[in-house]
């Protein structure tokens, strides 16, 4: 029959989903020829719902496909009908007998043949590009496009199934994780990949953490970075581990002028001992604890139980430029990458590979700002000293600034590494810029140093 009929012969790109495919064009025709059952299942859906017609398949199975108009108690009123089965001899799946008179109005709700699959082809590019796609949006977009009803159900599997189709399954992911181990090595020489896994009773290996350090970030860590690091829990499967690793590529030996902030430290930090714990004095921060001993002893001799250096700036040495006594520089990192975490292995981590590299290339052309200058440094009272020692004075408090030593009592300076209040008003005042008196990792002139320009992409990397 093949040879009597003109045929048309679909291929996989005439039936995978194209934004520019005009589906109301296809048109199953007795004798066409296809590839696999599912390449014709998905023709005559696209058929079906571009003409509103309303067709279920009697028969659908590897073997063979019959497809009839819905009216199944008016067979002879609605004589659609397709079937379709294997050419003898031959890998091709053919149209081979058909009656494709319609006699129905138009519909707008199609039953099961609209399936999940069928609205996941459709849309697996919108969800490619625009993965937090809403419910609703699919919803109203599938009723303008396709003239066709859909629940809200149907839609949330159909992105699900587009998205697995993207990303890959979970399994594939675990799967492949030495090759993209690999990868990484290959695409940027010198850096360190390892893949830990354990070993059940049964003798398999599963998957159990993973480490990467990018030659190219601990190279700009050693050369212009300060000399801070923030860990967050959530990620570290056996601190040891990490931190064995993290020692050897960033040259820490036995952490011996290195910042390390906690995700630990968070829960001791209420709105009550804000106060106290950034006080840069330690004549402030006794005065802060005597009002909190006050209001609740408990807690005051529960933070007074606790090693002051970790959470109160009073305490903490000087010289490393990090004042922070919160992990907010952690959990920032944690708000750029939450919606990463949610997908699979190897789609997280070249996600967050790729916004790594992005905010790379940002920092490398920012350039700093101008701030207005604080009202405390405007309308500080400045008295000369000697050479470049200064008293500033507001109200009652009274500090001294030595513009050489990089130094203020306040200690705010000598903890961040960046000029407080006082020594903006005294820097000011002999008509110098602030920027002179910053610490080499905060310097403009610095971040060519610590700017990331070879991280490598793997031209192999592939979902």
């Amino acid at each position: 029959m093949a040879d009597k009929v003109r045929a048309q012969v679909y291929h996989a790109t005439d039936w995978q989903s194209d934004k520019d495919e005009q589906e109301d064009k296809m048109v199953p025709k007795l004798g066409d020829i296809f590839e696999s059952p599912a390449q014709l299942k998905f023709c005559v859906t696209n058929y079906a719902v571009s003409h509103g017609y309303r067709i279920y398949f009697e028969k659908c199975d590897s073997k063979r496909i019959v497809a009839r108009c819905d009216n199944r108690k008016e067979e002879n009123k609605f004589p659609f009908r397709i079937y379709a089965a294997w050419m003898y001899k031959e890998r091709y799946f053919q149209i081979k007998a058909m009656n494709g008179d319609h006699k129905c109005c138009r519909q707008f709700k199609f039953g099961s043949i609209v399936s999940l699959e069928w609205i996941g082809r459709h849309y697996v590019i919108e969800i490619a590009n625009k993965p937090k796609m809403k419910l609703q949006e699919m919803i109203d977009d599938i009723r303008q496009r396709y003239r066709c009803v859909v629940s809200i159900g149907q839609v949330r599997r159909a992105r699900k199934w587009a998205k697995n189709l993207i990303e890959g399954k979970l399994t594939e992911h675990y799967a492949r994780i030495w090759d993209y181990a690999h990868e990484l090595l290959r695409s940027n020489p010198g850096s360190t990949c390892q893949v830990g896994v354990t070993t059940n009773p049964n003798g398999n290996n599963y998957f159990h953490r993973f480490y990467i350090c990018f030659k190219a970030l601990s190279d700009s860590w050693k050369r212009g970075c300060r000399r801070v690091i923030g860990l967050d829990g959530c990620f570290l499967k056996g601190h040891t581990w990490f931190l064995e690793l993290l020692s050897g590529d960033l040259d820490l030996i036995d952490g011996m002028g290195l910042v390390v902030i906690s995700n630990q430290h968070k829960v001791e930090f209420k709105k009550l001992f804000w106060a106290a714990a950034m006080s840069c004095v330690e004549g402030d921060f006794k005065r802060h604890m005597d009002t909190i001993k006050k209001l609740n002893p408990g807690a005051y001799e529960h933070l007074m139980s606790k090693e002051h250096q970790t959470w109160c700036r009073a305490y903490m040495s000087t010289g490393y430029a990090c004042e922070v006594v919160e992990n907010g520089i952690s959990e920032c990192f944690n708000s750029i990458i939450v919606d990463a975490r949610k997908k699979p292995l190897i789609t997280m981590l070249e996600e967050i590979r790729i916004y790594i590299m992005d905010s790379s290339v940002k920092e490398d052309e920012a350039f700093w700002e101008e701030h207005e200058v604080d009202g405390v440094a405007k309308n500080a009272r400045l008295i000369h000293s000697q050479q470049h020692v200064f008293e500033a004075r507001r109200g009652c408090d009274s500090y001294m600034v030595d513009l050489d030593g990089r130094h203020c009592t306040c200690r705010l300076w000598d903890l961040a590494g960046i000029p407080c209040v006082h020594a903006i008003a005294t820097i000011n005042y002999i008509q110098q810029t602030p920027d002179e008196y910053i610490v080499m990792g905060f310097s403009h002139k610095n971040f060519p140093m610590c700017a990331c320009k070879t991280l490598m992409l793997g031209s192999r990397l592939s979902n």
